[in-house]
């Protein structure tokens, strides 16, 4: 049973850190929060959860309550969504948050991040380690994984965001609260589930660039991550396919535009590999090229994608997934001077897998829905 100690006032504004074996981080934590509410014109509560420590978060939380006014809870069972929901579904904040405690993202866009949600210019405002004007401080590792991520998202459902899993975000409570039961995820997934929900529900998104300086300690396990975050993505579009034919499409209606610019982007790809490596012209276009250009086409386009991706704040002129599957349709002939079939069947593969899913994801996005902003609260986009 979760064990909740809370203050009878009612906040504008609520801030919840969870926390998972947290004790020696949590005071410096609570520390900025307590100043950040204290400059704030509003009244502004700070939660924190312990989600299952096995440390002393939950003393340390307790001790910290009485010294810096803060509300605790604690969820028995561990999960980072589990705190988040927990803390969420308990609260009577008009605009709800929460933060990491190592605090690696800049809590100083905050106060912008509320003033977006409270003037109701958005519905959530997120973090963003990946959108222009971002400034990152992080290892490549972890970079590249994001960059990864965000591309398998952008590839299955071409939502109008980039980071759907930094740990630093703002929401209108009614808005949320009333999607909570549809996000079954309890753990890492529960961010790219809600915002994927939030979209579908025709509700605002608007990314905020970042300031992020990581912590090197974390308890993030990359393996059982990378496997919750696939498996979620394949549950939530197995869900979508059976909605769409049982003829239910959730949230707004599906954007046939977007549809079709993904459609023709995907044609004239599979054409220009077909040209360039496949049977017939293709094998008349690379044999008045030069061996050594040839073989070097694949691998340049190659490490294009992946240079792309571990660059943090920028997009590419074209989908990196894109240069990633023509580099590697590129790569099999030119690399192997053989199976020109196989580069044309890849990509046209890849492209009519990718238009299936946009089909079944895409919603139709009004005017101002969603979007991002930079730093000063200007229109980036």
């Amino acid at each position: 049973m979760d064990e909740l100690n809370s203050a009878p006032t009612t906040p504008t504004v609520e801030i919840v850190t969870p926390a998972h074996n947290e004790a020696d981080y949590l005071e410096r934590c609570i520390r900025h929060l307590r100043e950040l509410a204290d400059s704030l014109p509003y009244e502004t509560r700070i939660t924190v959860v312990d989600s299952g420590s096995t440390d002393d978060t939950w003393l340390v939380a307790r001790a910290l309550a009485d010294r810096y006014g803060i509300n605790t809870l604690r969820v028995r069972r561990p999960g980072r969504g589990r705190a988040i929901r927990a803390a969420w579904r308990a609260s009577d904040a008009a605009v709800l948050a929460y933060t990491d405690v190592d605090l690696s993202g800049d809590i100083s866009s905050m106060p912008m991040m509320f003033d977006l949600v409270l003037s109701g210019r958005a519905d959530l405002a997120i973090g963003s380690r990946i959108s222009e004007g971002t400034r990152v401080s992080r290892r490549w590792s972890r970079t590249l994984m994001s960059r990864v991520y965000a591309e398998i998202v952008q590839w299955m459902a071409a939502p109008p965001f980039l980071d759907l899993q930094c740990g630093l975000k703002v929401v209108s409570g009614p808005a949320v609260r009333a999607l909570l039961d549809d996000v079954e995820n309890d753990d890492w997934f529960f961010d790219t589930e809600l915002l994927l929900a939030a979209w579908q529900s025709g509700h605002r998104v608007v990314e905020v660039p970042l300031a992020w300086h990581e912590r090197v300690r974390t308890t993030v396990r990359y393996t059982s991550t990378i496997a919750e975050d696939l498996s979620g993505l394949a549950r939530l579009g197995a869900r979508r396919i059976r909605a769409a034919a049982a003829g239910s499409h959730p949230g707004p209606a599906p954007d046939h535009a977007v549809l079709r610019r993904v459609a023709a982007h995907e044609l004239i790809q599979s054409s220009l590999v077909a040209l360039i490596a496949g049977p017939g012209a293709g094998g008349a276009v690379n044999r008045a090229l030069p061996r050594g250009l040839r073989r070097s086409v694949g691998v340049l386009a190659l490490a294009a994608g992946v240079g792309a991706l571990a660059n943090p704040g920028r997009r590419a002129a074209v989908p990196i997934s894109d240069i990633v599957f023509t580099g590697l349709a590129l790569g099999a002939t030119q690399l192997t001077g053989r199976a020109r079939w196989l580069p044309v069947a890849l990509r046209l593969g890849s492209g009519a897998a990718r238009v299936v899913s946009v089909a079944v994801w895409v919603v139709d996005e009004p005017a101002g829905q969603s979007g991002a902003v930079g730093v000063t609260g200007e229109s980036a986009r």
